[in-house]
């Protein structure tokens, strides 16, 4: 892929930072009945369907930042699973914090074995 080829410090720096904000907005998106008082959200501020799509745009740079072209097949599955919840709010949004973690040990996998 065109990517960034993420070799060297810069590439693991722009990886680094993309899962570091995967990592954030994953945790902090709930549906609006699973709100905290107190607790600021991204879908607090934003909406959880706006959150979601900055989610998953940041999935995207993440898989780019890469540099390789497998990421992508697996983010079209994780896309697929994000558009599942887009469909069916009433399913908890408590996943999308899981399924930031997996993508990160994915993203590193993909760097660490140049995959």
């Amino acid at each position: 892929m065109g990517g960034l080829r993420a070799e060297g410090v810069p590439g693991l720096v722009a990886v680094s930072l993309c899962a570091g904000a995967l990592m954030e907005l994953g945790r902090k998106i709930r549906l609006p009945q699973e709100e905290e008082a107190g607790v600021q959200t991204y879908s607090a501020l934003w909406g959880w369907r706006r959150a979601l799509a900055v989610w998953a745009g940041v999935a995207t740079a993440a898989a780019w930042a890469s540099g390789r072209s497998w990421p992508f097949f697996a983010l079209a599955g994780l896309l697929l699973a994000i558009s599942q919840m887009y469909r069916r709010p009433e399913r908890k949004l408590s996943t999308i914090g899981a399924i930031s973690a997996l993508w990160v040990v994915v993203l590193y996998l993909a760097l660490a074995f140049r995959l």
